[in-house]
């Protein structure tokens, strides 16, 4: 697991390493989390990425999904709830990763 402070480093950090899945704060410093989902889904489509926010209102829902999230929690958000989400976005992957073994 690893972490950025902002959607400048979260953007570094996807182009450096291969990840399965991201958590984006929809409230980032630097480049907007909203830049950070499209150049995710443009450069690593099957990468998963869940957004997160504190402000959850339907606007940011409805825009994240349009631009290819594939989930959207409000904070404070349960972490059981989060980590049984992340398990389920996962779970087609690891499967994929054995067909291919």
């Amino acid at each position: 697991m690893k972490t950025a402070n902002d959607g400048d480093e979260a953007i570094a950090l996807v182009e450096c390493e291969q990840f399965d899945l991201a958590v984006l704060d929809i409230k980032m410093p630097a480049v907007d989390s909203f830049e950070v989902l499209l150049f995710i889904k443009k450069r690593f489509p099957l990468m998963k990425v869940i957004m997160l926010t504190g402000f959850a209102d339907l606007m940011n829902a409805i825009k994240s999904k349009k631009l290819g999230a594939d989930d959207f929690l409000g904070k404070p958000c349960d972490l059981h709830e989060l980590f049984a989400i992340i398990q389920q976005h996962m779970q087609p992957i690891a499967l994929l990763e054995l067909k291919e073994a």
